[in-house]
């Protein structure tokens, strides 16, 4: 293997955890914990960053749906959840990945995808993947994938 450590990131609700899941059961035999919150991240040489991105329209349906899971009232319209700040929407809730996030959805997503694409223009051991391609062609986004490793 060419780094010694993979981490998958992305927004919330973006597939990081399929991701890893995929990799996993694909590259590797030993048990292994790839994930990593992509605000936790130091970029360094021998690790490899796969960064899943997922089109915004999908993630906040999904998000959406799942709210009560966060303790998200359900009597939450979607056009009030869509403009509804993270903290201010998973602020009860410890569990919420997004709690401490003072964006919008939409505009939180921006600025995480467009930040991932900043960095992954002048580091070739940052690859980022679509998890509408893995829903498409799961076999050829692992085979990029496994190019990399």
């Amino acid at each position: 293997m060419k780094y010694n450590k993979i981490y998958i990131c992305g927004h919330p609700k973006s597939g990081v955890r399929y991701v890893s899941k995929l990799i996993h059961e694909n590259f590797f035999t030993e048990n292994k914990e790839f994930y990593k919150d992509a605000d936790e991240i130091q970029i360094d040489n021998d690790t490899l960053y796969v960064y899943v991105e997922r089109r915004f329209r999908n993630l906040i349906k999904s998000f959406y749906e799942i709210r009560h899971i966060y303790g998200i009232s359900e009597d939450m319209n979607f056009e009030d959840f869509y403009k509804t700040r993270y903290s201010q929407l998973c602020y009860e809730n410890n569990n919420c990945d997004c709690r401490h996030i003072t964006m919008a959805p939409r505009n939180y997503w921006e600025h995480h995808v467009n930040s991932w694409i900043k960095i992954c223009k002048v580091n070739t051991n940052i690859i980022m993947i679509s998890y509408d391609k893995i829903l498409r062609n799961v076999d050829a986004v692992m085979k990029k994938i496994g190019s990399y490793l």
